[in-house]
């Protein structure tokens, strides 16, 4: 499950923003083999009394933390690493560095056997020899958000 905390100083993003980015970060990870309602963006607007960096009030910036659970990447690769934050710069860019705004973001991962969803333990949080409760729950989940539809 990839979560993403966006934190950007007060009308830095509009709703149309803030929409395209979603829909940008889902696709993504749909393409990477995840089902889209493991994809969870929130956007937090600050004011510049509530965000500082060095000090000082900060009034254009976005900062992500990106959680990641369902999949872990592998920290010795390199070149993943580069794919990854270059994929991310794409999909931010024209809503950040294109108009003057600074952008950070990190990535942070947990294991999946800590992860839930509406009771029921995801596959991806459940190792090899529990295969047939992953099968079980993955049927659960999918019909849990098709309910919501």
């Amino acid at each position: 499950m990839p979560f993403w905390k966006v934190y950007y100083s007060v009308d830095t993003l509009t709703p149309e923003d803030k929409s395209a980015i979603s829909q940008a970060v889902t696709k993504w990870y749909v393409a990477g083999g995840l089902p889209d309602f493991y994809v969870n963006v929130f956007f937090l607007p600050l004011p510049p009394s509530n965000f500082y960096t060095g000090g000082k009030p900060e009034h254009k910036k976005v900062s992500i933390e990106i959680l990641h659970i369902a999949r872990q990447w592998d920290p010795t690769n390199a070149a993943a690493a580069v794919r990854i934050k270059s994929s991310f710069d794409q999909i931010l860019k024209p809503f950040t560095l294109d108009r003057g705004v600074h952008l950070e973001f990190c990535v942070a991962e947990s294991p999946a056997a800590l992860w839930r969803i509406n009771g029921i333990d995801p596959p991806e949080g459940l190792g090899p020899d529990q295969q047939e409760l992953a099968e079980v729950n993955k049927k659960l989940l999918e019909q849990s958000f098709e309910s919501r539809v």
